[in-house]
């Protein structure tokens, strides 16, 4: 059977003749013959290559956009436009990458497309380099700017995916896609330490029932598919556990695991829909929601929480009208929340015990839960397109305006 999340290791016998990147695009170079070379778990294949005819060499290097800034942690994506000694455009060819500061910023991407990631304030170039032919853009890394980037899902042409964006709205950037491409791909996670995001979805071939939580790197790379069935995925306070949700119709769970998937242990299975856990941020204390009731027919729908062993359940919406989505603000000290209790799908505020319910929207018709910001004084939510508004429900903005769904924001710690 195929088996996905394994890393690939590609070289090449003759890397003069055919240069292979790290992605696997293999780029002629000159006349000859070599072989690429893929190896996974020690096995290999192999693929021979003959390159015949006269290569037209590298012309320009043209790296887009010329400058950005960016917060730290922040990502920013450039493009290399390569044209031949005559004038057209050039594929294929094998890009070398370079910050002249790594300590403020690294870069990584071997073909026309490369990731920068801010490291520390400061100012540093970021060049391209092709057969000998060169550009450079700045970038400058501040910690004034805004914190970031926001995680999202987001279904251009139908193909769900995992993408980033900065608070503002600007520089997009498609980290993941499944390989069938309308299979669900949703709900991202960010680690603590905005290195890692865990996303659910299910295998290309798999059922509606094969969920699974994926985990990868904040630049989309390093994807792996942890065991077990799940979705809802949400981090520990301390980066080492991840929370989960997984039922089918004959019975619904929370569990938690260690982040690489090992030690899965149930914490609560008597209620009926249970999904969206979310920890406080001081990790004693786990939200989420469930059907009261045996079946969602009759049932209705309320924001829990419980002690992070599955112990201490209470109800603390306990309201006739539909709530979810839990979401604790940064100092725990509220939860913010979708409800119907006004006729449509509104965000809410309460305390952490429940108590307070201020409501945030009027007439949104919200799709999923709602996200804060780092320092809480915003909240981030989404109506099919994603908005964000100061924590006191005033400023609302627009930050995506698409034919197409996005939603399901995740705001970087």
């Amino acid at each position: 059977s195929t088996v996905v999340g394994r890393p690939v290791t590609w070289s090449s016998t003759n890397s003069s003749v055919v240069a292979v990147s790290v992605t696997g695009l293999a780029t002629a170079l000159a006349e000859g013959s070599a072989t690429v070379v893929a190896t996974v778990d020690g096995q290999s294949g192999r693929a021979p290559f003959v390159v015949t005819g006269t290569v037209v060499p590298v012309g320009t290097v043209t790296v887009t956009p010329e400058s950005a800034t960016i917060s730290i942690g922040g990502l920013q994506q450039l493009h290399a436009e390569i044209r031949d000694a005559n004038g057209q455009l050039a594929t294929h060819r094998l890009v070398t990458w370079s910050s002249t500061n790594a300590t403020v910023a690294t870069v990584a991407g071997t073909e026309a497309s490369a990731m920068v990631t801010g490291v520390a304030e400061g100012t540093t170039r970021i060049a391209a380099t092709v057969e000998g032919k060169s550009d450079t853009v700045t970038i400058t890394v501040s910690s004034t700017a805004s914190r970031g980037p926001i995680a999202f899902r987001s279904t251009p042409g139908g193909c769900q995916g995992i993408y980033t964006m900065n608070v503002d709205g600007s520089n997009v950037v498609k980290l993941f896609q499944n390989a069938n491409c309308v299979k669900v791909v949703a709900r991202p996670a960010w680690s603590p330490d905005g290195t890692k995001i865990a996303f659910e979805s299910v295998p290309p071939t798999g059922s509606h029932y094969n969920w699974a939580i994926y985990v990868m790197n904040a630049d989309g790379s390093g994807v792996t598919v942890l065991p077990g069935p799940g979705y809802s995925p949400a981090w520990s306070p301390d980066g080492t556990m991840i929370a989960g949700a997984y039922g089918t119709g004959g019975g619904y769970s929370i569990f938690v695991m260690r982040a690489d998937g090992s030690g899965r242990v149930v914490l609560h299975e008597s209620l009926y829909g249970i999904g969206e856990p979310a920890w406080s941020p001081d990790g004693t204390k786990i939200a989420f929601n469930g059907v009261t009731g045996s079946t969602s027919v009759g049932g209705n729908n309320e924001v829990f929480v419980m002690n992070a062993d599955g112990t201490g359940l209470t109800n603390l919406t306990n309201s006739p009208s539909s709530d979810w989505g839990p979401a604790w603000s940064p100092d725990g000290a509220k939860i913010a929340f979708l409800s119907s209790r006004a006729g449509s799908l509104d965000v809410y505020v309460m305390n952490s015990d429940g108590t307070g319910v201020t409501q945030l929207t009027r007439d949104a018709w919200v799709s999923d839960r709602p996200a804060w910001s780092p320092d809480g004084t915003k909240i981030i939510f989404d109506t099919g397109e994603i908005y964000v508004m100061n924590a006191d429900g005033s400023g609302i903005t627009r930050l995506t305006n698409n034919a197409w769904y996005d939603g399901q924001p995740a705001w970087r710690r």
